[in-house]
């Protein structure tokens, strides 16, 4: 287990959590700690953004969480949350 790391999430997923029920709400911040304490997670995608950055995508319930790893400064980008 790796507690170095931390999640920095973007505002558009920072209010798609904030806006879900709380059943929903603890199971993605359950899901980002979790991620915190291990980021090499494997994904169940991946896909390249516009800049040419890995970024993993992971199915989390009902929830499609997309996030890249910033290994210079030890964070878990969290860039997308949707419903799938």
């Amino acid at each position: 287990m790796n507690v170095d790391w931390i999640f920095s999430v973007s505002t558009g997923p920072l209010e798609f959590i904030l806006g879900c029920r709380s059943g929903d709400r603890d199971r993605l911040m359950g899901f980002l700690r979790s991620l915190a304490a291990n980021p090499y997670q494997k994904p169940d995608f991946k896909e390249r953004d516009e800049i040419g950055r890995t970024v993993h995508l992971k199915v989390v319930g009902r929830f499609m969480v997309s996030y890249w790893l910033d290994h210079a400064v030890k964070e878990l980008r969290i860039v997308h949350i949707e419903i799938v």
